[in-house]
């Protein structure tokens, strides 16, 4: 059953990207009169943009890019692996390929975050003088559960390879 795990978390995490991808970048609210006016500035998906002054908006968008690619490549190599599992089909190396792509998917989700995290405090400075600004749950979200799942299925792959050897 063990080695469902990783797969399963493979597969997880590629769905978990391209939901979480869903959620408001980030919100803005507004204090008049009394009045508070909380707005969604867009999903992630709304803000992968190339065609923009701001340089850490085109390195989040190129981040994203690649992490929805690794996204969608996490869940063939976890089916992959799960056939793999069940005798459909024979690899020996998917188990290290999927591995590889979770720390890479680690990697590049830890990169999206320190892009966002810049984008939201140098960028956004100018708005966060006129508004409260409140940094949305994508990206960084994103990387403490890539990196959670990028350890989980090392220690799968280590226990499983000592088991093997005795």
């Amino acid at each position: 059953m063990k080695k469902y795990i990783s797969p399963i978390l493979s597969i997880i995490l590629g769905i978990l990207t391209f939901g979480m991808y869903a959620a408001p970048f980030f919100l803005v609210t507004l204090s008049g009169l009394g009045v508070d006016v909380t707005e969604s500035v867009g999903m992630a998906y709304d803000n992968i943009r190339f065609d923009t002054e701001m340089a850490s908006v085109t390195a989040y968008s190129v981040m994203s890019i690649a992490l929805l690619v690794l996204a969608g490549l996490l869940i063939v190599s976890g089916i992959f692996m799960i056939l793999q599992n069940c005798k459909v089909i024979k690899s020996k190396s998917m188990e290290k390929i999927n591995a590889f792509l979770l720390v890479l998917n680690a990697l590049v989700a830890i990169s999206a975050m320190i892009c966002y995290v810049v984008f939201y405090a140098v960028d956004l400075a100018e708005l966060a003088e006129l508004a409260s600004v409140t940094v949305g749950s994508t990206a960084i979200t994103l990387a403490v559960v890539s990196i959670v799942f990028a350890v989980a299925s090392i220690l799968l792959m280590v226990k499983s390879k000592s088991k093997k050897r005795k």
